[in-house]
């Protein structure tokens, strides 16, 4: 969180999404207000509890853990994975 307020809080070129996979959207909710994210959050699954595949980002880019960053491009494509790899790219591309 610190990185994040130091770094990339004030960038425009660069936002954070939180995608929950947990099935239980009032614990992801609640563990994301209580981690006090200031950045988007989001469910992987439908209100009813399903994941249509067409929502499944983990079919794309094959998350290898929970925490796991991914910095993906403004058209989609993977530029690095893993939390150190992720804030050097940044760090690297700062404006």
């Amino acid at each position: 969180m610190e990185h994040y307020t130091k770094n990339l809080a004030a960038r425009r070129d660069v936002a954070l999404i939180q995608v929950s996979m947990d099935n239980d959207r009032k614990a992801a909710a609640g563990w994301a207000r209580e981690a006090k994210f200031p950045w988007l959050s989001i469910m992987m699954t439908d209100r009813d509890g399903t994941r249509p595949p067409e929502h499944d980002f983990t079919q794309v880019f094959s998350p290898q853990g929970i925490p796991s960053y991914i910095l993906i491009s403004a058209d989609g494509e993977k530029i690095a994975e893993g939390k150190h790899a992720v804030f050097a790219a940044l760090d690297q591309e700062a404006p």
